[in-house]
């Protein structure tokens, strides 16, 4: 009857009896946990403790189904709280053992469940129906996965007792190992990691930590490691030889052993194992330790996109943005997105990856709003591909939705509606809002359209208001409609063919005028001057263009034209200018021309040019101008020697001349002529003619000229010498001062006598100034420093001493104008005193004031500290001459030491503003000078030394 059952606990190599049991039926199939047992028979399952537990039999035992009800039970299995069990109508049954309760059910839609393995725990369990399919279901979430890799009739199935996701099916033929992901990238799923022949007659009966232990025909044990984690246990799993150790991590990563695969990793260093870590962590959405693995090999990109989405807890919203991350598969990401918290994800996803369609689609569902943008970059895509019906649709879709006032997308619209428009040939609305837009961007795009259409009329309107001008016109051009291109040929400047092409329709039309500016703004000045001579009759116009152009054509036919009204002058310049050079001097000689000439000749004449001209004017006596043209050709010997006979201010040139050719024959040969020596001077030259005062001066310039400093000054101090006994004492003065000025500027000391003349001369041109100012005792010492010199005032001998009595009067020095007073008295001068002062003075030298006179105000000198008069300046303790101040005539001081910003002579820079106050010019070189430009001299000796 196979109806009874015997229950015994195991203890060393016996056992001892717990309990037995008697049941209603024959049994077959029972199964057990811990404190239970269960047995099927006639499609009923009972259920009952193993143990006696104090309670009635009938109350701790449960049959499935219940009594009474029909008995349809095909398979069952117990876990450590469960009986789970399956029937003939694919019901897999729940039940709770210690309270007899049903507690899960779910209905299997392909037929009768035959077999049930659960789990330990009983949450997952593998099922076969009647069929053959076998499936795996999560009774937690009623996830159900179909095995498709074990289809073909399950034997047994084994859950590993270490690894909760790890389970084993047999056929009996060969062993399947899975792995099941309860969360993944793509939700729960189950992978095959291993499939391995079993051999006949072995029966898996445990699976732990991948090994399986086996009973064979003979009832022994046997244990087998699984190939998928051979490379884990194998006994040189501790080597760390590249292969293997590739082989190892290889492993860890399909069995999710992620710590042994970092393990694996660190050693090898690969930022490949490094990347495969990662997305193997991003499939199971650990995106902390992914970030770990991108960080290891230096994917900083990857690390940042990860840290933003690193706090997201919602597991759809997270697989959206992994799988948005790895580029892969965006329809499932859209689907993630749509079902969580955040569906507009789904939205901005397909606007970044612009899937347009896609995008609007969610926009209808999600977010109208975004409609308009949506369907204007769609249009846009379309109108590159040259969809060009399917694109107006969606820009007049988005030109509905937009607001004209407040959208970006409005214009842009308007703008490709009016494109499109053209394109699918409604030319009439495309024109219509291209010429309204006032966008000259869409006209020209528009124009650009109807010109490859050949509808050109349209196309120039368009390029015109486009500003494109250049365009416009030539298709008017090309249309022959001459009088819509005239106006815009005045704003093309930069086209001549254009230019030249609608001259010529002009021309040909009989509009000289119109034809004419435009040949001048084509650049044809040839056929300007001809439309001037010929029709219009405007030879002015005609000259101004040849003169502005240098036609040759033009030139010559411009000349003719001179020639033939008698316009001589003219008709040189224009031969030149068309490089006929001999009928132009021709035409020069015979009228009269030759000025003319040299003056057309330009910038850089020919040698030839020069030596005929030249010969010309040598001819007729006008040295000055044969000698520049010589000159001009390179001919400086013969250019020299025609200025030395012309004399005057030939002699300047001269001067320049051999400044500029450095050469020592000509210095030698201008040095003697001016010097009067008879070298390199001709028999009847002009320099007996010329005045002495003014040959000096030339021998001044040459030798500034040259460089020769010290016999510059030495010639400039004999020149202002001769200028001051005429009396002309001014340019005595700026002759000394050009010399003095052109020795420092080359670094070399002025001489002594060029400063003392100067000193000399300065100081009396200083009283006027010093006299309008009222600083009477300083006119005083001036005039005296200049009486005691009077031979070098010969033409002013007598107001110069009646001056200086004048002054000292003024400055109370008694004594000092009775000397020079008496002075006056001598014969020779005394006739020549102004009455006005006669009798003052005559009066002086008879009744002398005996009164003291004050001693002259002492200064330090400046090089030696040693005190001494302050108009004296010759140290008596060092020797030095002391600079004098250009304002007051006085020593330099070193405390109140300046320059003038413009002549750089010392001066006292009290004195000095008091100067510029007064007349607002320097003394010496009378330049005006601001006073916010002066400032002292700081060490002025070491300066000046």
């Amino acid at each position: 009857m196979n109806n009874k059952a015997w229950f015994y606990e195991l203890q060393g190599s016996g056992g001892q009896l717990l309990a037995e049991h008697d049941y209603l039926g024959s049994v077959e199939a029972m199964q057990l946990n811990e404190h239970w047992a269960a047995t099927i028979f006639e499609g009923r399952v009972t259920v009952h403790p193993i143990e006696d537990s104090g309670r009635e039999e009938s109350e701790a035992t449960f049959q499935v189904p219940s009594p009474g009800a029909p008995g349809n039970v095909t398979c069952m299995a117990l876990s450590a709280h469960f009986l789970i069990a399956g029937t003939a109508a694919g019901m897999l049954l729940y039940y709770h053992c210690q309270d007899k309760a049903l507690l899960n059910e779910f209905k299997h839609k392909g037929g009768a469940i035959v077999k049930v393995f659960p789990q330990p725990y009983g949450t997952r369990v593998v099922y076969e129906d009647d069929k053959h399919a076998v499936h795996l279901y999560n009774a937690v979430n009623d996830q159900l996965l179909h095995l498709e890799e074990a289809s073909l009739g399950l034997a047994t199935a084994l859950w590993d007792a270490a690894d909760p996701n790890l389970f084993l099916l047999s056929d009996g033929q060969a062993l399947y190992t899975f792995l099941y992901s309860p969360v993944s990238l793509h939700g729960a799923g189950v992978t095959l990691v291993g499939k391995q022949i079993c051999a006949p007659g072995r029966v898996p009966l445990i699976l732990a930590e991948g090994s399986v232990t086996f009973q064979t025909k003979s009832g022994s044990l046997e244990t087998q490691l699984l190939g998928s984690h051979t490379a884990l246990r194998d006994s040189s799993n501790r080597s760390r030889d590249a292969d293997v150790m590739n082989a190892r991590f290889k492993a860890a990563v399909t069995l999710h052993h992620f710590k042994e695969a970092w393990d694996a990793a660190l050693m090898l260093k690969s930022p490949q194992l490094w990347q495969t870590l990662g997305m193997a962590y991003l499939h199971d959405l650990d995106v902390d330790s992914a970030i770990r693995c991108y960080r290891m090999m230096g994917n900083a990109g990857m690390v940042s996109n990860l840290e933003q989405i690193q706090f997201v807890e919602d597991k759809n919203l997270l697989s959206g943005h992994i799988l948005v991350l790895l580029g892969q598969d965006h329809d499932a990401a859209q689907e993630l997105f749509v079902h969580s918290p955040c569906p507009t994800a789904a939205l901005q996803m397909r606007k970044d990856l612009q899937h347009w369609p896609q995008a609007l689609s969610l926009a209808n569902q999600l977010d109208p709003t975004q409609i308009p943008p949506l369907a204007c970059n769609y249009a846009q895509q379309l109108e590159m591909r040259a969809e060009y019906g399917s694109a107006r649709a969606y820009y007049q879709q988005a030109l509905t939705a937009s607001d004209p006032k407040s959208s970006q997308e409005y214009d842009i619209c308007k703008a490709g509606v009016a494109r499109t428009s053209l394109q699918v040939g409604d030319t009439k609305q495309g024109r219509s809002i291209a010429l309204s837009s006032n966008s000259p961007q869409l006209c020209k795009e528009c124009a650009q359209i109807l010109e490859a259409q050949e509808k050109l009329p349209d196309a120039a309107e368009l390029y015109e208001r486009a500003g494109m001008h250049e365009k416009a016109a030539t298709i008017y051009i090309q249309g022959r409609a001459f009088g819509l291109a005239a106006p815009l040929m005045a704003l093309i400047t930069h086209n001549p063919k254009l230019q030249l092409e609608f001259a010529r329709a002009k021309e040909s039309q009989g509009e000289y005028a119109e034809a004419a500016v435009a040949y001048e703004a084509a650049g044809d000045h040839d056929a300007v001057v001809r439309l001037n001579l010929d029709k219009l009759k405007s030879p002015r116009k005609a000259a101004s263009m040849v003169r502005k152009g240098g036609s040759r054509e033009g030139a010559q036919r411009l000349a003719q034209y001179c020639i033939a009204t008698r316009d001589y002058q003219a008709a040189v310049e224009f031969l030149l200018i068309a490089r006929q050079p001999q009928q132009a001097f021709e035409v020069a000689q015979t009228h009269g021309q030759m000025d003319a000439y040299v003056r057309s000749m330009g910038v850089h004449p020919t040698s030839e040019d020069c030596t005929r001209v030249a010969a010309y004017y040598e001819t007729r006596g006008n040295l000055d101008a044969a000698a520049q043209l010589y000159a001009q050709c390179g001919q400086s010997h013969k250019a020299l020697k025609l200025y030395m006979q012309a004399g005057g201010d030939s002699l300047k040139k001269a001067v320049n001349l051999v400044a500029k050719e450095q050469d020592a024959a000509l210095t030698q040969q201008l040095t003697q002529h001016l010097q009067g020596g008879r070298a390199g001077t001709a028999s009847g030259s002009a320099l007996a003619a010329d005045d002495a005062s003014k040959t000096s001066t030339y021998l001044v310039l040459l030798y500034m000229a040259l460089g020769q400093h010290e016999e510059a000054a030495e010639v400039a101090v004999g020149l202002a010498r001769r200028a001051q006994d005429a009396g002309n004492y001014k340019m005595a003065h700026e002759q000394l001062v050009s010399s003095s000025q052109g020795l420092r500027e080359q670094g070399m000391a002025c001489p002594t006598e060029l400063m003392r003349s100067l000193m000399l001369l300065h100081s009396y041109i200083l009283v006027k100034a010093l006299v309008r100012m009222g600083d009477h005792q300083g006119a005083a010492r001036m005039l005296m420093r200049v009486a005691r010199n009077i031979t070098r005032f010969p033409k002013h001998v007598v107001p110069i001493l009646t001056s200086t009595v004048v002054e000292c009067q003024r400055a109370d020095m008694k004594s000092t104008a009775f000397e020079y007073a008496a002075m006056l008295m001598r014969p020779e001068y005394r006739d020549e005193i102004n009455p006005a002062y006669k009798r003052k003075i005559e009066a002086m030298v008879r009744k002398r004031d005996k009164a003291d006179e004050a001693d002259e105000a002492q200064c330090e000198c400046p090089f030696c500290g040693v005190a001494g008069p302050e108009t004296e300046m010759d140290c008596i303790h060092c020797q030095n001459i002391i600079p004098f101040c250009i304002a007051s005539g006085k020593r330099m001081l070193s405390t109140d030491w300046a320059e003038c910003p413009s002549c750089h002579f010392p001066c006292r820079l009290t004195a000095f503003k008091q100067v510029i106050e007064a007349q607002n010019q320097c003394p010496m070189c009378n330049q005006e000078v601001s006073l916010s430009s002066m400032q002292l001299v700081k060490d002025p000796i070491r300066k000046s030394g």
